[in-house]
């Protein structure tokens, strides 16, 4: 499986629903937790990609609409 660029939104398939996150570089995601974080349930979480993906694989969701030219680099730092 290709590595991501930055920017790429993923998609990783879990029971019942599709896990969505954008791609940082580094092997970073930023995704949304949700209620699988427990106590801390709601949560923007960056993650390694492995954590995002659970096992479970990912594809890239591509966007036709996605403008060319645009950079392609995080535009926060972490």
């Amino acid at each position: 499986m290709p590595l991501p660029q930055s920017g790429d939104h993923l998609v990783s398939p879990r029971t019942g629903y599709q896990h969505h996150g954008l791609y940082l570089g580094d092997h970073l995601v930023i995704h949304y937790q949700g209620v699988s974080a427990g106590i801390h349930s709601g949560q923007i979480a960056i993650t390694t990609l492995a954590e995002f993906s659970q096992g479970r694989g990912y594809r890239i969701q591509h966007h036709s609409a996605r403008a060319a030219h645009l950079p392609r680099k995080p535009s926060i730092k972490i």
